[in-house]
């Protein structure tokens, strides 16, 4: 079994998820002035066997599968090599931007007034630290200079939600003062308003599709999501019909077409988000597309004068060993010889 090797730049993990327990250690040495032994024990220790096991466990896995290399790759070779030969994008990273407060707007708000409150009132440590950590979640994100794509924001959800508790307990005591309960309401329905809006869309289109239980009502409900579900569906119908031939495909453009077409990736290397390939990964996937003979290729329109000016062996292995199965509004189906 093989792992597919992640293009995406990104910071160790290792290294950013150790934020919390850094936090929580200065935490309680400088604001509770803690034993640091009794802090250790009782902080460090749990959360550091709690940290290493699930890491020992996927560690084991990869060492299993003979896939190290691809995972140290993967996660200490590859994103520093992507971020050296890109460029920054600012329209993806104001896209992100809008993409996190249009999800995460109240949250973010809230958090705001917590932020507000602490720099005025006096600086409190863990609100600073809170701070912090968000800015450093930024500018892992920012780092990502070639992908900035949407769920990279998602590691300044944390801090933006523990800030954010904080702020509901800020604003209750001038909400308690309040000596109108219809402007205590309207207050608290303003707050959580777009959280009701998404929530009453999503469980509207639920119910209108019958709570996704079947195929066929759940690929509907994914399509209120994501509209090109339906034209991404159809582009797969063939394959399960009768007479197509079985096996693993490779799919040079959008991966959703694996999950609606049941079947799996013929190569390790994922051919999505082809730009960000390195030099050395365009003769990697050549040589496993010889050696797997997917009985399907699918290359996508954007991906096919990168491949030729990239990579164009590639190219001419499938003229060699495919012929044109079908053309469609988003790329080309080969068919094997």
């Amino acid at each position: 079994m093989a792992a597919s090797s992640i293009k995406t730049p990104s910071k160790s993990p290792i290294a950013f998820y150790n934020l919390p327990l850094i936090y929580c250690l200065r935490l309680s040495v400088l604001i509770k002035h803690r034993n640091f032994k009794k802090i250790f024990i009782e902080i460090f220790l749990p959360i550091s066997i709690g940290f290493i096991l699930p890491l020992l466990v996927v560690f084991s896995y990869f060492a299993e599968v003979n896939s190290l290399s691809i995972v140290y790759k993967t996660f200490f070779v590859y994103p520093g090599q992507v971020v050296a030969n890109g460029k920054f994008n600012i329209s993806k990273l104001l896209s992100g931007i809008a993409w996190f407060l249009k999800n995460f707007i109240t949250l973010v708000l809230i958090a705001t007034v917590t932020v507000n409150v602490s720099l005025r009132k006096g600086k409190n440590l863990f609100t600073l630290l809170l701070v912090v950590w968000f800015v450093l979640g930024l500018i892992v994100i920012i780092l990502q200079t070639r992908s900035l794509w949407s769920y990279h924001y998602l590691l300044l959800f944390v801090p933006t939600g523990i800030l954010a508790t904080k702020g509901l307990d800020i604003l209750w005591q001038p909400l308690k003062e309040m000596s109108s309960p219809l402007i205590k309401i309207l207050v608290s329905f303003l707050f959580l308003l777009p959280l009701l809006l998404n929530f009453k869309f999503k469980s509207l289109a639920l119910v209108k599709n019958n709570f996704a239980l079947t195929e066929d009502t759940r690929l509907k409900y994914q399509t209120v999501f994501r509209e090109d579900y339906t034209s991404l569906r159809s582009e797969v119908d063939f394959l399960s019909q009768p007479g197509n031939l079985p096996g693993k495909i490779f799919v040079a453009g959008d991966p959703s077409i694996y999950y609606l077409s049941g079947r799996t990736q013929a190569t390790s290397l994922n051919a999505w988000s082809l730009e960000l390939f390195l030099s050395e990964q365009w003769p990697q996937i050549l040589q496993e597309l010889d050696l797997s003979k997917p009985p399907y290729i699918f290359i996508s329109d954007n991906y096919q004068p990168l491949i030729k000016k990239e990579f164009p062996q590639i190219i001419e292995l499938i003229e060699k060993r495919y012929h044109l199965f079908c053309k469609s509004n988003d790329g080309i189906w080969y068919i094997l010889n």
